[in-house]
């Protein structure tokens, strides 16, 4: 083989293993994969949000949240609190599961905003220096230490690369295993300029430049491999973060200069307008160009993309949210007084939301049109109040063999919804899913595969419809070891009235626990006491009952977690 291709082969072989898994790259497809929906910060959702203020459910009470949601494919959604957890939450509120960033007991805050990779990994930042990948199941993948508080959002580039920015002054781009690939100063010595925190989440353009501002006055542009295009001066810092427009030839943003600026793409100064509140809401950019921007004078712009105004709307309190726009063009953002609005993209109010607790968190629209924020106490839903709880009364058949596939007929109930999902429970144990065939309101049919390694025991069967509301049947399903096989029984006769000291079943698959009979039909069984059982041999001993009806009987093994076994015939009384 030619030198060069081997060389080639060996680079690509390397860069694979130091990157993690090839396949493993890019931000995750779900209604909100990170702060401001997508790589360009727009703010803009696919997906039109709920048209009224109905809470539909609140918990967390008591959770100061100021970092905003991520939604994942299945609905789940994640965010932090400044108690150091993140949480996962299902779509009808209940707990997923809780990750703590504490060290030692000591918690510091997450403000980071989450981001989802397309392998389903939460990244995102905590002020104990650390910034984070967790899996789907809630377990540490792995942790980077930056050493400084990291309130910066992270954005993934195309490849998979992480980018996050640190208040010591970098901005960090982390391989998918959590290695560092670089780090970018924000220093600026021709200007006497030190470096800056980066409260920003960097915005990616579609070749995976990045942009972002910093708190020392300046906005930068770097290249994919870390190296600066170009540096604009603001002069006063920048707490929130760059929106760019959909043509990917404009970022916008505010800073505390009261000042909104739009840039060109290459670092040239196209516009800017004079505002009389510091900025630390991000931008959204609507389809068709608009900028919604939020200010600390209470204040909610609405400019042409020449940055001139379109409207303004007054709410007389703080704006730190960052304003979502449905798929319909409403925008929805919080306030400081508690307040959660949806404007009309007139800029006329459509309805509003008195939480009670002060918003800065900003919304994240699901996929059925649930809009989802924090505030100081807990994480909000608004949308549509939840269904009926589903309700399920049996199932037949009611019992499986462990490796077998049981064609379920009839999972009957109530408030059975399409899309539901079905699985069968016990305590420490993982679940059986059913695969899900016909749903209707009052029954369900399917296939559940048993594993071969299942634990034999009941389970709970649990239906859960799309609206993450459950109900349950404990011990409605019997998961059974393989049914024994009786091969003999000796002695084969015995007379009635007598004792048999010594009886012996041979066969397979008995285990501990199981009990033996004489049996025949019409008549009343006999029990036999087992002494001993083995897995291909009971013994034990049987007085036969005076007056028991002459003929052959049937020998009958039955017990715990295993299907009855019979040999029709078997012994003969005398």
């Amino acid at each position: 083989m030619n030198k060069s291709i081997i060389c080639l082969l060996v680079s690509f072989c390397f860069a694979a293993i130091v990157c993690g898994a090839v396949t493993a790259a890019g931000l995750a497809d779900t209604p909100q994969p990170k702060f401001h929906h997508d790589a360009r910060n727009s703010g803009q959702s696919p997906y039109t949000g709920w048209q009224s203020n109905t809470t539909k459910w609140s918990v967390l009470g008591g959770m100061i949240i100021e970092s905003s949601p991520a939604i994942g494919s299945d609905g789940t959604i994640y965010v932090g609190s400044e108690w150091g957890d993140l949480y996962a939450r299902n779509p009808d509120g209940s707990k997923k599961w809780t990750f703590s960033t504490c060290i030692n007991n000591i918690c510091a805050d997450i403000f980071s905003s989450p981001a989802i990779g397309s392998d389903g990994t939460i990244y995102f930042g905590c002020d104990n220096g650390y910034f984070y990948a967790v899996r789907p199941d809630g377990t540490l993948k792995w942790r980077y230490y930056a050493g400084d508080w990291i309130r910066s959002s992270p954005a993934i580039g195309s490849d998979g690369t992480v980018y996050f920015g640190c208040d010591d002054g970098f901005l960090y781009a982390l391989w998918l295993n959590g290695t560092k690939k670089w780090r970018a100063g924000t220093a600026v010595p021709k200007d006497y300029i030190e470096a800056g925190g980066i409260r920003s989440s960097p915005v990616l353009d579609g070749t995976d430049n990045i942009y972002f501002g910093c708190t020392n006055g300046y906005f930068f542009s770097l290249n994919p491999s870390g190296k600066r295009k170009w540096v604009y001066p603001m002069y006063t810092p920048m707490e929130g973060s760059p929106a760019m427009s959909g043509d990917e030839t404009t970022l916008y943003f505010g800073n505390t200069g009261r000042y909104i600026w739009s840039l060109g793409a290459d670092g040239s100064l196209k516009d800017y307008v004079s505002i009389e509140g510091y900025t630390y809401s991000t931008p959204a950019v609507a389809t068709g160009g608009t900028v919604y921007v939020g200010t600390d004078d209470g204040i909610l712009h609405a400019y042409l993309p020449n940055l001139t105004e379109k409207w303004h709307f007054d709410t007389g309190s703080y704006i730190e949210s960052s304003p979502a726009i449905g798929a319909d063009g409403t925008i929805y953002f919080g306030c400081s007084n508690g307040m959660f609005y949806a404007l009309s993209p007139l800029g006329t109010e459509k309805w509003n939301l008195d939480t009670g607790y002060p918003i800065t968190s900003s919304p994240a629209i699901g996929s059925d049109g649930t809009i989802y924020f924090g505030n100081e106490n807990g994480l909000v839903a608004i949308g549509a109040p939840n269904g009926p709880v589903p309700a399920v009364t049996s199932v037949t058949p009611s019992s499986g063999v462990r490796g077998k596939t049981v064609t379920i007929t009839n999972l009957s109930g109530k408030n059975f919804v399409g899309g539901a999902r079905v699985n069968l429970t016990a305590p420490g144990l993982p679940n059986i899913t059913m695969t899900v065939g016909v749903v209707t309101p009052k029954k369900i049919t399917g296939t559940i595969k048993i594993p071969a390694t299942a634990q034999a025991g009941y389970r709970k069967v649990v239906v859960t419809n799309p609206d993450g509301r459950s109900g349950s049947k404990a011990k409605a399903f019997h998961v059974l070891y393989p049914k024994p096989v009786i091969t003999s029984v000796s002695p084969a006769t015995g007379v009635h009235g007598k004792l048999i000291p010594a009886l012996t079943i041979t066969g397979t698959g008995f285990r501990a626990g199981a009990k033996a009979f004489f049996t025949r039909a019409g008549k009343a069984s006999v029990p036999i006491t087992v002494t001993q059982i083995k897995p291909t041999r009971i013994t034990g001993r049987v007085t036969l009952p005076a007056g028991m009806t002459l003929g052959l009987w049937n020998v009958q093994v039955k017990g715990p977690d295993i299907p009855p076994a019979v040999k029709a015939n078997a012994f003969t009384v005398t």
